[in-house]
């Protein structure tokens, strides 16, 4: 399996390379999971 280097990640963000798309539950799921983290956090 190909590594992803620190240096792939900065030169798919600059240029827009690569589009993930998620379905909308998923999308929820995830975000509540981040703000649940980020609460415990503060």
């Amino acid at each position: 399996m190909k590594k992803t280097t620190l240096d792939d990640l900065v030169s798919s963000l600059e240029k827009n390379q690569y589009r993930i798309e998620l379905s909308r539950g998923v999308m929820d799921r995830a975000r509540k999971a981040i703000e649940r983290m980020i609460e415990i956090g503060r």
